[in-house]
């Protein structure tokens, strides 16, 4: 150590040695920075051996340069964890006597499965709907496969016409009649992209055959190019030959998609090979083509008469398409956007078969869907086309029911009708996949389905747990069972899957088959008992496991016997629980910052390797050993000199300007069926005291806002808040909107916690204590207005007078915007931008003229909770009313304030919030305002506080606390806490302190 300066003169070496001994060595440095001494300054240290060599540049340099020891590196922030519940497990519960849990009742209840379920039923589907119905269709066909032919008749209007222009008949005109070509070849193209015609063209040449008859029409089935090989048949024998042009003047009829569906483009120039081959054999070509005109192309065209083969079609020859731009997407690509409205639909069907498709895509609007939407959908990248139909990708499913649900709300009329035909189009298939889609549409469709299909879902629900228990006692009579249902698994979706216990159940037995080896997230609205009672088919020795804190922050969780004490008795870690299970594993339910759940199960024969550490604001439950535990997270916050555990619960205590102590039991959050999660809040009573209503209070509780007290005062119900010990940034900061000069923003740390009227005073209040109303705006629940500062001190007089035991007061500058605050840092507490649907204020930002009003402003007071509260319960904190505060207005400091009380004189008293009658910059939570006592202003209120009943703990002296609250001394004081109770509660410059005075 150097020299000590000034404050430590009075000390000798002697002093320092008898502190050594007292407060122990890692403590030293400490105390001797606390008592003046500074270390000596490190320098870097060289040192020239001597050369043994004439030229030392060629062997090395006799240098060696020590640098100083590096600077101690910032120890964590200490976190504390405690065990906030303790309870019996419903979700994990302990096997008992290590038989297997108990399957759920709808297991237990399950009747067994008749394997005739297994077999096809003899229903048929509806017939597949044409592209375009037969009567429109047929009169066109006899126009395109028609010849000219002259008949024996005489054309008699011809003759007669000849002869009244004095004319010579040379010979007798006859009458022409148009029939069916004599002779017609007919191709079929079948390759596999076009199978989804295959059905439309055995009708076609059904139907063609049966009304034109079966003499000169040459069908024949191309084999594998346009050009090679045909196979002909003709009936019971067929013929495979190489495929021949007719004669000149033939008709040829093909049906085929002429290549435009196959993408390596090979098909399409074969086709265009043999339209040039019979063009030049003379012939006249017709293809029927099942796809929009935006398919053809100019080269098509040009060589065969295309029809568009759809619904939408005007079923002639195309003569015209604009040339393909090779630079853009091709027509498929773009229509794969179309036909994902077409896959959302039938996304609640497993499988969809061609005759389902169209018959969906008949239901939608034709502007929106056609032929080439179809094709889109049956070749799109998210299926998979097989022989029956096309599947989902797995990964892809879940988009698609998203958006069907999405559409089925908009749209229930043409979702029921959609339903209805998947219903219809797969009555023929497994009752099975029929039990599956319903359970898929009740969960898509919720109450609009139709009251047959409603009435159907309770025997799917049973059916399904038939097959459930199939699948693990009836194996032998139906092995490929479970391989079935774990298909039927990876169909679902999040929302179907977290709805049905029975396919949870089939994912919790394919994990049980393969173990639970590493840490495994479970969705966490999933039933927990149904996953384990089907994964805990064996349970292992039944061991002890000790959870503990180790560290400053680490969570951790062992065997017993690996955390026995050490040779000097120092165990690994702080213990918090002990608990003896059999189970394979444990669950642990992870609640973030925002309220998300998160459920893992972990290997407890692996359990070494985590650690559950916590995150500021995040909390966890352990399930282990039959026992729910709640484990929580606190880091010491500003306000606060101590924290620690004992036999009341967690406590932290603060310490106020005068030097008492003061301690504040932890009150973890609680679920409410009706309110949801309760935040947890710092209270001056255990949670273990009888009640934890105020003696002046009426009634107390908690709700979604926190803790509250009522109060009644002459008949009148008053609720006060609960505002715990805080710090915050008083203020604000520099780049905030609207932000004046006056808003120095600096840290505050109130160190006691108060109650606060959760409205402004009202005007029943008011008149009832003081027998008038100098309010301007009448109304018993509006906010009583025009009073001054000196008005509202005679006003708590009397009332304090009537009710002793309530001690009502203003509150201070700074309590009173912590309480605005609420925990935020925005410019107002429900965000940076003030809006007439939050606030009731002048309805603008600045104050431009008396008659310059927001459109919608009430331009009077509003009834008090007439806008919703900041997150502790407060109402109007913003607006309606400024509010006056108890201290004097003056300059912020730039440093840290603690229990801030304002001077003790000044020229006007401090008025907050704003009023209706002003802008919203002038509502900020940082914006002040003041006025002379006395002053009436026109459009300003109060709010009534009082502070805490609790006594201090103890007090401390004179020189005992630390005056600086710096960040390096608060982490020092931390280091020093701990969880245990009975451990030390002063910091170590407090026993130094003491130490001096001796």
């Amino acid at each position: 150590m150097n020299g000590a300066s000034q404050p430590a003169k009075r000390l000798n070496r002697a002093d320092l040695l008898r502190a050594l001994k007292q407060l122990g060595g890692d403590a030293l440095d400490t105390v001797a920075e606390y008592s003046g001494y500074v270390p000596p300054v490190r320098k870097k240290v060289q040192l020239i051996l001597p050369s043994l060599f004439k030229n030392e540049s060629k062997f090395f340099k006799h240098k060696i340069t020590i640098e100083p020891a590096p600077s101690p590196q910032e120890h964590p922030q200490a976190a504390y964890y405690a065990i906030t519940e303790r309870k019996g497990s419903d979700l994990l519960p302990e096997p008992v006597s290590r038989k297997e849990i108990s399957k759920p009742r709808w297991y237990q209840e399950a009747k067994r499965l008749n394997p005739d379920i297994m077999h096809l039923p003899s229903d048929e589907p509806p017939d597949k709907e044409p592209l375009v119905p037969w009567s429109r269709l047929w009169p066109v066909l006899q126009t395109l496969l028609s010849e000219t032919k002259v008949t024996r008749q005489p054309n008699m209007p011809r003759i007669i016409r000849t002869i009244a222009n004095g004319l010579l008949l040379q010979k007798i005109p006859r009458q022409m009649r148009r029939r069916w070509a004599a002779s017609v070849q007919v191709l079929v193209d079948r390759p596999e992209r076009t199978h989804l015609f295959n059905h439309d063209y055995n009708q076609l040449l059904y139907q063609l055959e049966k009304l034109r008859g079966g003499t000169g029409l040459d069908i024949q089935k191309i084999l594998r190019q346009p050009g090679g090989n045909v196979q002909i048949v003709q009936g019971k024998t067929i013929t495979i030959k190489q495929w021949k042009a007719p004669v000149a003047g033939n008709t040829v009829f093909v049906l085929s998609d002429l290549g435009l569906l196959d993408r390596t483009g090979m098909a399409l120039r074969s086709w265009l090979r043999v339209g040039n081959l019979l063009r030049q054999a003379g012939c006249r070509t017709v293809v029927l083509v099942p796809l929009p005109e935006r398919y053809l192309t100019p080269e098509l065209i040009g060589l065969f008469d295309c029809v568009c083969w759809d619904r939408g079609s005007q079923l002639s020859p195309v003569r015209y398409v604009p040339p393909p731009d090779d630079s853009v997407e091709t027509p498929i690509q773009k229509d794969a956007s179309g036909a994902e409205q077409l896959l959302a639909w039938l996304s609640p069907a497993v499988r969809v078969e061609p005759a389902l498709l169209r018959a969906v895509r008949h239901r939608l609007p034709l502007s929106e869907v056609d032929i080439g939407h179809e094709v889109a959908a049956w070749h799109h990248d998210d299926v998979v086309p097989t022989q029956l139909g096309f599947y989902y990708q797995k990964n892809s499913i879940k988009q698609y029911r998203q958006q069907f649900k999405a559409m089925a709300d908009e749209n229930p009329e043409l979702a029921k009708i959609i339903t209805r035909l998947i219903r219809n189009y797969h009555r023929h298939v497994f009752q099975t996949q029929r039990d599956e889609e319903l359970l898929i549409l009740e969960q898509l469709m919720k109450d609009n389905l139709d009251a047959e299909d409603r009435e159907e879902i309770e025997s799917a629900r049973l059916a399904m747990c038939e097959l459930i228990k199939a699948s693990i006692e009836q194996k032998q009579e139906i092995p490929t069972l479970p391989s079935f249902l774990e298909n039927l698994l990876d169909r679902q979706h999040e929302e179907v899957l977290s709805k049905n216990p029975c396919y949870q159940a089939i994912w919790a037995g394919r994990l049980d088959k393969q173990g639970v080896n590493s840490e495994v997230v479970i969705p966490d609205d999933w039933d927990m008992q149904t996953i384990m009672s089907f994964l805990e088919s064996k349970t292992s020795k039944q061991q002890t496991y000790v959870l503990y804190q180790q560290g400053v922050r680490e969570l951790k969780l062992t065997l017993s016997d690996q955390f026995q004490e050490k040779a000097d008795g120092f165990k690994s870690g702080s213990m918090l629980a002990e608990f003896v299970t059999s189970s394979s594993c444990m669950l642990r339910q992870l609640t973030g910052t925002l309220g998300t759940s998160t459920n893992t199960l972990l290997p407890l024969n692996k359990i070494g390797q985590y650690v559950f550490t916590l995150e500021e604001q995040e909390k966890q439950k352990l399930h282990i050993g039959g026992e729910e535990l709640t484990v929580e997270r606190f880091t010491k916050p500003d306000w606060a000199i101590l924290i620690a555990n004992a036999t009341a619960g967690l406590y932290m205590e603060s310490v106020d300007n005068k030097g008492n102590v003061y301690r504040w039991y932890w009150h973890p959050p609680e679920w409410d069926a009706t309110q949801g999660m309760l935040p947890g809040f710092w209270f001056y009573l255990p949670g273990s005291a009888t009640t934890l209503k105020p003696d002046w209070a009426t009634d107390a509780g908690r709700d979604r806002y926190g803790f509250y007290a009522d109060a009644e005062i002459i008949g009148i119900t008053q609720r006060f808040r609960w505002i715990e010990p805080n710090s915050f940034m008083m203020g604000s900061p520099e780049d905030e909107a609207g932000r004046y000069d006056n808003e120095t923003q600096h840290q505050v740390i109130l160190t006691q916690g108060y109650w606060l009227a959760d409205t402004a005073c009202t005007q029943e209040l008011w008149q009832a204590v003081m027998g008038d109303n100098p309010s301007r705006f009448e109304g018993n629940n509006r906010p009583v207005e025009d009073v001054s500062w000196d008005d509202i001190g005679n006003f708590l007089e009397q009332i304090n007078k009537l009710h002793p035991e309530l001690k009502l007061r203003l509150p201070t500058e700074a309590e009173w915007e912590n309480a605005c605050r609420a925990g935020t840092d925005t410019a107002f507490n429900f965000g940076d931008e003030i809006g007439l649907g939050k606030a009731n204020y002048r309805g603008t930002w600045e104050y431009e003229s008396l008659d310059k009003w927001g459109k919608g402003a009430l331009e009077q007071t509003a009834a008090v909770k007439s806008y919703p509260p900041n997150a502790w319960g407060l109402y109007e904190m913003h607006g309606n009313v400024w509010e006056w505060c108890s201290g004097w207005y003056d300059d912020y400091p730039s440093e840290s304030v603690t229990d801030s009380q304002g001077p003790e004189s000044g020229d006007g008293r401090v008025l907050r919030g704003g009023s209706w009658f002003i802008g919203g910059r002038l509502c900020r939570s940082a914006f002040r305002d003041h006025f002379v006592p006395s002053h009436r202003y026109g459009n300003s209120g109060f709010r009534l506080a009082r502070g805490h009943e609790l006594k201090p703990v103890r007090t401390v002296g004179a020189g005992q606390q630390p005056a600086d609250r710096s960040a390096t001394e608060r982490a020092k004081a931390q280091a020093g806490d701990g969880l245990r109770s009975g451990g030390k509660e002063k910091g170590l410059l407090d026993s130094f302190k003491d130490f001096l005075k001796r």
